[in-house]
């Protein structure tokens, strides 16, 4: 089950669903592809806002989401090019946009507001407070 507090989303393909996340070593790791060359957020902004993108963007991005979201496997690029051909290249495309957006903005499940806080505010002064 994905976690909404650390912008995890849940992909099905097939009878399978898969855990996607993306830290913020693997943004930088993906600056660091010739997909995110120009930086992240033109990435996002090619992908997101212009609807311009290609198997190698969708494969790296998931790539990089499914070795975060689910570390137990290692994933190569050939596992990834297999899961977009079961899935379909649009439905691979959808599932990093939308980990894009839940990982770059404040956007929640509704697409609005920012996710729920991970704590509560306490209303009890810190220990040896006076």
């Amino acid at each position: 089950m994905a976690n909404l507090l650390r912008r995890e989303i849940e992909w099905t393909v097939g009878d399978t669903t898969y855990t996607l996340r993306l830290t913020m070593n693997d943004l930088a790791v993906i600056e660091q592809t010739p997909v995110g060359k120009q930086g992240i957020v033109a990435l996002f902004n090619r992908m997101v806002v212009e609807n311009q993108y290609g198997l190698a963007e969708v494969a790296t991005v998931l790539q990089r989401g499914l070795a975060s979201g689910m570390p137990n496997r290692k994933w190569t690029i050939t596992d990834i090019y297999n899961l977009i051909d079961e899935a379909g290249f649009v439905d691979a495309a959808q599932a990093v946009i939308l980990l894009l957006t839940k990982r770059l903005t404040n956007q929640t499940e509704d697409g609005q507001g920012e996710p729920p806080a991970p704590l509560a505010p306490t209303t009890q002064p810190p220990t040896g407070a006076e």
